[in-house]
């Protein structure tokens, strides 16, 4: 009677796996072909006429309760921030 073993079966996956995760390695290491669009050559910019200002404002608030070790901890922070850019044309 043969004799199953965890081991025994689990060889041969991890070295597929393992097969695979290299290759995925190897398709991401392999430079772009210069003249074709990539994420790296992508720019993102705003069409805007000169001297116009835009400016985004966020204001975020997080409340948090925790019991840690049977002490109760109550903690509650807000926070704001304000963008402006001012295009060139």
């Amino acid at each position: 009677m043969k004799k199953n073993t965890l081991i025994g079966r689990s060889v041969p996956g991890l070295a597929l796996a393992a097969l695979i995760v290299l290759a995925g390695v190897a398709l991401q290491a392999t430079p772009t072909v210069p003249g074709t669009p990539s994420a790296a050559t992508a720019v993102l910019e705003y069409k805007m006429p000169a001297g116009r200002t835009l400016t985004y404002q966020s204001k975020s608030e997080e409340t948090q309760v925790m019991e840690v070790m049977g002490q109760s901890m109550d903690t509650h922070s807000t926070n704001s921030s304000t963008v402006t850019f001012k295009s060139k044309g």
